[in-house]
C-alpha cells in the first residue's frame, strides 16, 4: 500500500487537469505563502476572529468498516436485498430462472441465516461489493500469503469468488512477487545420451581451492575426464587447455559450459566456430543444467581437500585422472577408458596380478604340445639316418673370393656380360651366414653320394632303436 501522504496527494490532484514540468532548482525561487503573510497585527484584533491558514493540507478521514455499515449496505444492494428477503421468508421456490449473479446464493440457499439483521453464510458475514476491495486490502496488509489470507477470511467474511480474489491480489502485489520463494521445480529433463565419444563434452572451472584454480572436462558418453591446473582462467589460457584436450581426445561436436566471462567472450566463440564446435551455454543461475561437470567438480574438490598440503598438485591430478578413467563408472557400468578408447587402461595394479600372463604362457605351451607331429628329436653321433631329397632346385653359386652362395633357382636370373668387361661382384648387404665354405661343399657332396649308395636293408639292420626306460603296465579293465 502507498503511504498516506501519497494517497492524499493523489486525491487532491485528481480534481485538476495539470501537466508535470521540470524546473531547475535555480529557477524555482517562488515565494511561499508564509513569506507573504503580514508580520504585524493590529492591537484591537480579536484572536478568535483570525482566519485559519492552511497550505497544501488535505484531510482524509479514513473510517474503519463496521458491521453496521455492512448490514446497511446489504439492504441497499439490489441482489443482496433480494437474497436477504428470501432467506428471511424462505421463498426460494418461486424463482423460475436463476441468473448468473443469483446462482452462487441459490446453490447455498439452505446454508444462509439471519442473525440480528446480519446476513450470514454459516458463521461468516456476507460482504457487499462496496466493501470487498477495502477488506481485501486489510487482509493483505501484512503480506502473509495466499494460504494465511484464505485462512483468516474463512473465519469471518464471505462473498462469491473470494478465494479467486485473494489469489489475484497476491499475484498483482509487486512486493509479494519480488520477495516470494522460488517456484517449484519442474520435472527432471535429462540430456539425450550421445551416440559415441566426443559427441558432447561438459566444461567447468573449479576454485579457488587452496589458492589454486582448475578446469575440468568430462565426456557425456564415456565419462572420460580431463583435469588441468590453471594459473588463471582467462580466455587465452582456456583456449590453450582446449587445444590440448582436442589434441588428446579429438574435437567434440558440442561443448556445454556456464556463462562465465572467459567462456562467453568473442575470442572463445570465434575459436569454437573455427573448430566447428556447437557451443551451448546454460541458463543463468541454474548450475544443474551443467550437472555432469558440476558432479565432477564436487568429486575433484573433495579429492583435493584430502590431499596433503605439501604434495605436488600435478602428481595428484595425474593419480586422480588415471584412477577415475580406469574405474567402473556407476552410470555406464564400465570404466570410461573402455567406452572412450575401446580397451582397458593399464594401471600399476595390473602388474601385481600375473594370472593373465600365466594363462598366456600356458596357452603357448598347450599349443606347442598339440602341434601336429610334435616330438623331441635327439640324435647321437654315428647314428645312421635317412634324409629326404626335396629336389634339385637348390644351387651353389661361386661368387669368387673363395665364397659360395646357396640359393634357390628362383633367386637366379640370366646376365649378359659384354666382351672385355670384368665381372663385378654386387654386395647386397647379405650377411656371412648366406655363404658356404669349401669344406661344407665337400661334405654335402660326400653325404649326397653316400646317400645314393645306401640301401633300405642296410639302414634297417644298422639302425639303433631307442626306447624309453619307463615300465609299461597293462591297462586295468573293468571285469564284471
Amino acid at each position: 500500500m502507498a503511504a498516506n501522504r501519497l494517497q492524499r496527494y493523489a486525491i487532491f490532484l485528481s480534481g485538476y487537469n495539470y501537466e508535470i514540468q521540470f524546473i531547475k532548482g535555480t529557477d524555482n525561487g517562488n515565494a511561499d505563502a508564509l513569506s507573504r503573510l503580514s508580520l504585524e497585527f493590529p492591537d484591537n484584533a480579536n484572536n478568535s476572529e483570525l482566519d485559519n491558514y492552511s497550505i497544501n493540507l488535505i484531510t482524509e478521514n479514513i473510517k474503519s468498516i463496521s458491521d453496521l455499515d455492512i448490514c446497511l449496505e446489504v439492504k441497499k444492494h439490489p441482489l443482496l436485498r433480494e437474497v436477504f428477503f428470501r432467506v428471511f421468508t424462505g421463498k426460494w421456490d418461486d424463482i423460475k430462472v436463476v441468473s448468473e449473479d443469483m446462482k452462487p446464493y441459490f446453490n447455498r440457499r439452505n446454508e444462509f441465516s439471519i442473525e440480528k439483521g446480519f446476513l450470514l453464510w454459516g458463521h461468516r458475514l456476507v460482504i457487499p461489493p462496496k466493501y470487498r476491495t477495502a477488506l481485501l486490502a486489510e487482509l493483505h496488509n501484512t503480506h502473509l500469503g495466499i494460504v494465511k489470507m484464505k485462512s483468516i477470511a474463512r473465519f469471518y467474511i464471505w462473498w462469491p469468488g473470494i478465494d479467486s480474489d485473494i489469489e489475484s491480489i497476491i499475484k498483482e502485489c509487486m512486493k509479494c512477487l519480488a520477495y516470494s520463494e522460488n517456484p517449484p521445480r519442474s520435472i527432471l529433463h535429462s540430456w539425450p545420451y550421445p551416440d559415441g565419444p566426443s559427441q558432447r563434452v561438459h566444461l567447468d572451472f573449479l576454485g579457488p581451492v587452496n589458492g589454486k584454480m582448475f578446469i575440468v572436462i568430462i565426456d557425456a558418453f564415456s565419462k572420460w575426464i580431463f583435469v588441468k591446473h590453471m594459473l588463471n582462467i582467462t580466455t587465452s589460457s582456456t583456449i590453450k587447455v582446449l587445444c590440448e584436450y582436442f589434441a588428446y581426445c579429438g574435437v567434440p561436436a558440442k561443448l556445454v559450459t556456464d556463462n562465465g566471462s572467459s567462456l562467453c567472450s568473442k575470442e572463445m566463440i570465434d575459436f569454437l566456430k573455427k573448430n566447428r564446435v556447437f557451443y551451448i551455454t546454460t541458463p543463468p543461475y541454474n548450475p544443474s543444467t551443467n550437472g555432469a561437470a558440476e558432479n565432477l567438480v564436487r568429486t575433484f574438490k573433495n579429492f583435493i581437500k584430502k590431499c596433503k598440503s605439501n604434495s605436488d598438485i600435478e602428481m595428484d591430478i595425474f593419480k586422480f585422472v588415471l584412477s577415475y578413467n580406469s574405474t567402473k563408472h556407476c552410470a555406464t557400468g564400465v570404466s570410461p577408458a573402455e567406452l572412450h578408447l575401446g580397451r582397458l587402461l593399464p594401471t600399476p595394479f595390473d602388474r601385481l596380478n600375473s594370472f593373465a600372463k600365466y594363462n598366456y604362457n600356458k596357452g603357448i605351451v598347450v599349443a606347442k604340445n598339440n602341434y601336429r607331429g610334435c616330438r623331441e628329436k635327439v640324435y647321437l653321433i654315428k647314428d645312421t639316418v635317412m634324409c629326404k631329397n626335396y629336389g634339385t632346385w637348390g644351387c651353389l653359386v661361386d661368387v669368387g673370393n673363395g665364397m659360395v652362395w646357396k640359393r634357390h633357382v628362383n633367386q637366379i636370373i640370366d646376365r649378359v656380360i659384354s666382351k672385355g668387361s670384368e665381372v663385378e661382384t654386387l654386395n647386397d648387404g647379405m650377411d656371412d651366414k648366406s655363404t658356404v665354405d669349401n669344406k661344407q661343399i665337400e661334405l654335402d657332396q660326400e653325404v649326397a653320394s653316400n646317400y645314393n649308395n645306401v640301401s633300405l636293408d642296410s639302414v634297417s639292420k644298422d639302425t639303433f632303436i631307442r626306447k624309453s626306460g619307463r615300465t609299461i603296465k597293462p591297462p586295468k579293465r573293468l571285469n564284471l
